[in-house]
């Protein structure tokens, strides 16, 4: 299977592309002038592996003002929380959706954590905020929002005997550290 980018003009436009693969497996990126192949590289996609995570409901509600007769209400909005382990080199990263939901999700895992691919798709783009640990596993993760908007995320790691500590990160709504 390949997966390929196309350009038909050389100056300015890309002429077509694919998505990014549903499944995991072995691609191919392909780049040609006219019918010339003129760079390619292979590449592995794999499923995310989910270690915990949680929704976080934002304040305050979105707005939305009356319009067509409709009269003004207000909508949740919910971004999602996770930490993602991946197993060479073995880390586990704490991460948050770039997108704001208007509900919380309910991830569908398959065997050994992974998301499945629609699942996985729907939750990026992402921003990688802590790495966990080295030589620990993360149990349970939970986050809270203050008045401004800021996150505060907070994790349990367990290490191999048995140990658990917690660790922390506040970010702002932007998702930038604080």
């Amino acid at each position: 299977m390949h997966w390929s980018f196309e350009k038909r003009n050389p100056f300015l436009e890309l002429y077509y592309t694919w998505d990014a693969p549903d499944e995991e497996g072995n691609y191919r990126i392909r780049f040609r002038y006219g019918y010339t192949t003129k760079a390619e590289t292979d590449i592995t996609v794999v499923s995310p592996m989910l270690a915990a995570w949680t929704t976080v409901r934002l304040l305050p509600d979105a707005f939305i003002p009356a319009e067509g007769g409709m009269p003004e209400d207000t909508s949740e909005r919910h971004r999602h929380v996770f930490a993602a382990f991946q197993e060479w080199p073995a880390a586990t990263y704490i991460c948050v959706d770039r997108t704001i939901a208007g509900s919380p999700n309910r991830w569908t895992l398959m065997g050994r954590g992974n998301l499945a691919p629609v699942d996985a798709r729907a939750m990026s783009p992402y921003k990688r905020v802590a790495t966990a640990t080295p030589g620990t596993a993360v149990t349970a993760i939970e986050g809270t929002v203050d008045g401004q908007g800021n996150l505060t995320i907070i994790w349990t790691e367990t290490a191999s005997g048995g140990s658990t500590s917690q660790r922390t990160v506040h970010v702002d709504a932007d998702l930038n550290p604080l």
